[in-house]
């Protein structure tokens, strides 16, 4: 298991105190840092998050917004403690994220775009609409062969996210006194837990033997933490620079304890999955093994933040690239497993002719099931420039898997006849008379196509990943 992510929650209430306040976040990360290397932990990323940007840009003009977000930019590459920065929710200011992303100068900052329910307690349609419209429109300025991660990537559509999440883009603060939380890259556990003899075929055993690994690996982790702030917290006012001073006390603020996922075919979800002798990955049996993950984390004996699921990355782990390929798992099915598990639609590129209407319908989907579920999800979803749906991503960087565009809606579905048609409409609509007794007596029954015979050959991407992108 490694670190994804320290993250330090900040609430600044204007871009000047919070390019005074990066200079004592860096410092905190870095001996935060140092703190876990010394114990034997590597840690991937140091990140900032802060309140809604609309509260302390200025938000005058789009041009206006997009200096100083350019300008947080740089003072945050000057600080060798801050890797990336979440500047929040946007709520109104569309137009200064959209803006942001297509610009040069800009790598290390990250959005979120919450949309959630209207008065009527449905799905907002038309701030998904709004927010689809600014993925396609960063879509259209990224190409398909890229070796930055996409930017569409570096946003993500949220439903019933709270402040927290030490994972991006998600991530931001409440406003409080800075804190400070801790995101785990940790599917290799998940293996080791599932592969083991006693495992195969035994989902008791296997939900035992994750629940020993979790709470070993997170205990050791959070008491890492608990000293850290203690330390900080004790000499914070010896400090020698004023951006330590003003910082202040930092407080624990918990771990997000989700199985994310590594890159490597070796650490892969899928292959602990299948493991456990249920079958292949996206048949049945998965949403019963995505229920006992999650149940496991749920009770773990830590201080837990964030989405604390189960992440279904597509582009950060081998294995789910792979059955994305092969059309074993789709958009739809990633969304109904996150109903027992976890945290949305992640990382999945779909075709570059997708409409801002037809991404909208799949936020609605997601926000829908948060709020009724009562838990967090997003969705980041990139619409690869020139791409159809089966083509390759072409993407060389080492944060990313490649794999085939999904297709986002079902092609070719006949509209049904109305009742005013006349009986000519029977002749383009004819109904399936399956046999009560037996389908496979109808010549109109056509059998699933079988899975690949050896499920545990994984496609060899041209770029393999080593990091990942949450």
């Amino acid at each position: 298991m490694k670190l994804r992510a320290i993250t330090i929650f900040l609430a600044p209430s204007s871009t000047s105190e919070l390019l005074s306040l990066l200079d004592g976040a860096a410092s905190f990360l870095l001996a935060a840092k140092a703190k876990y290397s010394a114990a034997g932990w590597e840690v991937q990323t140091l990140r900032c998050a802060t309140t809604s940007f609309e509260k302390w840009l200025d938000c005058s003009s789009t041009e206006a917004g997009l200096k100083e977000l350019q300008e947080i930019d740089a003072a945050a590459s000057a600080h060798a403690g801050v890797d990336f920065l979440s500047v929040g929710p946007a709520v109104n200011h569309y137009d200064i994220v959209a803006a942001t992303l297509t610009a040069s100068g800009t790598d290390k900052i990250f959005f979120n775009l919450p949309v959630g329910m209207t008065e009527d307690e449905v799905p907002d349609l038309e701030k998904a609409k709004a927010a689809a419209e600014v993925v396609v429109k960063v879509a259209a300025t990224s190409p398909a062969k890229v070796k930055d991660v996409p930017s569409c990537f570096r946003m993500t559509i949220t439903g019933n996210v709270g402040p927290g999440t030490p994972f991006f883009p998600g991530g931001y603060s409440d406003g409080s006194s800075p804190y400070f939380a801790i995101a785990c890259e940790n599917s290799d556990l998940l293996v080791q837990a599932f592969t083991h003899p006693d495992a195969k075929g035994n989902l008791g055993a296997a939900k035992k033997r994750l629940n020993q690994i979790l709470t070993e690996n997170l205990c050791k982790v959070e008491a890492i933490a608990r000293d850290i702030s203690r330390e900080w917290n004790d000499n914070v006012m010896a400090q020698m620079h004023m951006g330590a001073q003003l910082l202040g006390s930092v407080a624990y603020g918990g771990v997000d304890a989700s199985i994310a996922s590594a890159a490597g075919s070796g650490a892969s979800l899928v292959r602990a999955y299948e493991a456990l002798g249920l079958g292949p990955f996206g048949g049945a049996g998965t949403l019963a093994i995505s229920s006992i993950i999650t149940g496991v984390i749920k009770k773990l004996p830590v201080k837990m933040c964030g989405y604390s699921g189960l992440m279904l990355p597509l582009t950060e782990d081998l294995g789910l690239a792979q059955r994305g390929s092969e059309g074993t798992v789709s958009i739809q099915t990633l969304l109904h497993y996150s109903a027992v598990c976890g945290c949305g639609i992640d990382t999945v590129p779909v075709s570059g002719a997708t409409s801002a209407d037809e991404l909208a319908v799949v936020f609605c989907d997601m926000v829908a099931m948060a709020f009724r579920l009562k838990k967090p999800l997003s969705a980041r979803l990139w619409p690869v420039k020139g791409l159809q749906t089966g083509d390759m991503t072409q993407v060389d960087n080492p944060f990313f898997v490649n794999c085939k565009c999904m297709q986002v809606a079902p092609t070719g579905v006949k509209p049904l006849p109305s009742p005013e048609s006349s009986s000519d409409a029977e002749d383009e609509w004819t109904l399936l008379d399956l046999p009560a007794s037996s389908t496979q007596s109808n010549p109109a029954y056509r059998p699933p196509p079988p899975y690949p015979a050896d499920d545990h050959q994984f496609q060899k991407s041209p770029f393999p990943g080593q990091c990942s992108l949450n």
